[in-house]
């Protein structure tokens, strides 16, 4: 009897190192399969943060590029507001030249009034015209348009 049990002993002995390398070689595979995993998901964290450095990147590089264009608008508009305000000070200065230009025009305009009576009165007296009265009032109509003029 006592090989009989000594034999179940072993038998037993066996059965329990066989179930106890099965679930060895189970918790190894499940450890291999976690560890596949796990670096599956570092690999995936690691493409996504690159890919994530990535945007980042170009979204900085964007944002500069951004900011430079602002300040390059930025100083069109200056610009822009520079050259209404010359217009505005040009059409100022032409407005005023026109009026200066009127102002001119009247002068030479009495001024040839002026040269007109004076051939008048240069013509009458050259013919030694006798109507002294004539030539006087001639002189002061002249005299009189030779003040506006100045």
């Amino acid at each position: 009897v006592a090989v009989n049990n000594q034999a179940d002993v072993i038998e037993d002995g066996r059965s329990r190192l066989n179930d106890a390398d099965t679930r060895e070689k189970t918790a190894l595979l499940e450890a291999r399969h976690l560890t596949d995993r796990a670096n599956r998901t570092i690999a995936d964290l690691k493409m996504v943060t690159a890919q994530t450095d990535g945007r980042e990147r170009v979204l900085s590089e964007s944002m500069q590029i951004i900011a430079r264009q602002l300040e390059e608008h930025r100083e069109a508009l200056r610009e822009l507001s520079d050259q209404k305000r010359l217009v505005a000070k040009l059409q100022r200065t032409q407005e005023s030249g026109t009026s200066e230009r009127d102002q001119l025009r009247k002068k030479i305009g009495y001024m040839e009034h002026v040269i007109v009576h004076m051939k008048q009165i240069v013509t009458a007296l050259s013919l030694q015209h006798s109507d002294a009265t004539q030539t006087r009032c001639g002189m002061v109509y002249t005299l009189h348009y030779i003040t506006r003029a100045v």
